[in-house]
C-alpha cells in the first residue's frame, strides 16, 4: 500500500514539475522579447560621451598682479567702484528681505 502511495505522489510531483517547466520556457521566451523591444527602444548611450576633462586654468603671476592692482590704485579704487553708482534700495534689493504677506 505504501508503494502505490509513493508511485501516485511520484505522479503528481512530475506532473506539477513538467507544467512548471512549460510555463518556465513561455515566460523565458516572452521576456526575452520584451528584453529586446526594450533595447530598440532606448538605445544606450553613455555618460561619459559629452565629458571635457579638467584643465588647469592658466593663472597669472602674483608679482604682476599686484603691480596692476598698485598702478590701478590699489584696494582704495575697487573701493570706490563698488561704492559709486549703488543707492540704498539697490543695496537691499534682492538679498531676501522679507515681505509682507496679506490674507
Amino acid at each position: 500500500m505504501s508503494f502505490t502511495l509513493f508511485k501516485r505522489r511520484l505522479g503528481v510531483v512530475l506532473a506539477v514539475w513538467a507544467v512548471l517547466s512549460a510555463l518556465t520556457a513561455a515566460h523565458a521566451a516572452t521576456a526575452e522579447q520584451t528584453r529586446t523591444t526594450a533595447q530598440e527602444a532606448m538605445p544606450y548611450t553613455s555618460a561619459f560621451e559629452q565629458y571635457t576633462p579638467w584643465v588647469e586654468p592658466n593663472i597669472a603671476p602674483w608679482p604682476a598682479v599686484n603691480d596692476t592692482v598698485r598702478t590701478v590704485g590699489g584696494w582704495r579704487s575697487y573701493a570706490r567702484e563698488a561704492a559709486e553708482g549703488h543707492d540704498e534700495a539697490s543695496h537691499t534689493q534682492g538679498m531676501g528681505t522679507q515681505q509682507e504677506v496679506k490674507p
